[in-house]
């Protein structure tokens, strides 16, 4: 499967930098983040399978989705990489580090741990299965129908990215039946059933409530190189909410 991507920078010379999108994102959510990354390194976001303009695909796992990685660093030659990944893409980013330990030299997994999550997207799957999107004439037209669903706006907005033009109204890009019969496995949990040794950073909001102090006394079990922040007045898309602060930590850690 080849993935979708951008790429920010053309310097060989410069370390290669992935970033993963979670679930419903796609590429373009990072664009802003990555300009500013490819001041120092050689960055690529990716549309992960199902999602975005990457192939769609009946099988949705994360050892597909890390093989997705490995084969993408393989087709660009890319070695020693530093991945990055928020919620679903920080959980690929960990099957990656188990799976593929060889192709990273460093790791970031933004608000997530390896543990399995309760169902939190339910109304999304429910929002884009009962909207007629092709009968709807304009985005704030299917903002206006999304907001039953969701009040906050910014969720909406984020989640309505996944529309586009269609020859009646819209529709959607993301592959939406795979991606909820692969819900329970998405929110499910990473096996790490050795200790990873690669420099790892583990950064969360302030205001989010993914990781936890048990979360991050598990992890130090299975992450022997691992460091922990977090970024003040931000929630699960903290990268978002607080970019500066997250730019700011996350490069402290990239430097290094």
């Amino acid at each position: 499967m080849e993935l979708a991507y951008k790429q920010y920078g053309e310097d060989h010379n410069k370390p290669a930098l992935i970033i993963l999108h979670g679930l419903f994102g796609m590429l373009d959510n990072w664009q802003l983040q990555a300009k500013v990354y490819a001041q120092h390194f050689r960055v690529f976001t990716l549309d992960q399978r199902n999602h975005g303009r990457s192939p769609h695909s009946p099988e949705m796992n994360y050892d597909a989705m890390a093989q997705d990685i490995a084969n993408f660093c393989s087709q660009l030659n890319l070695e020693n990489i530093i991945l990055m990944g928020h919620s679903m893409g920080g959980k690929t980013a960990m099957q990656v580090a188990v799976n593929h330990p060889e192709i990273l030299s460093k790791l970031i997994v933004a608000d997530i741990a390896p543990k399995a999550y309760k169902a939190a997207h339910t109304k999304y799957f429910e929002a884009f299965k009962s909207i007629d999107f092709s009968a709807i004439e304009s985005r704030k037209e299917a903002e206006e129908a999304f907001a039953k669903f969701e009040s906050n706006a910014g969720i909406r907005l984020f989640l309505l990215k996944n529309l586009q033009k269609a020859e009646k109204g819209y529709e959607l890009k993301c592959n939406l039946e795979t991606i909820e019969r692969a819900y329970p496995i998405i929110s499910g949990a990473i096996e790490i059933p050795y200790p990873i040794s690669i420099p790892t950073l583990f950064i969360k909001g302030e205001n989010s409530n993914y990781i936890n102090s048990e979360d991050e006394y598990e992890i130090e079990q299975k992450f022997t190189q691992v460091e922990f922040k977090t970024v003040s007045k931000a929630g699960h898309w903290l990268h978002a909410e607080n970019t500066e602060e997250y730019l700011q930590k996350t490069l402290e850690f990239l430097l290094l």
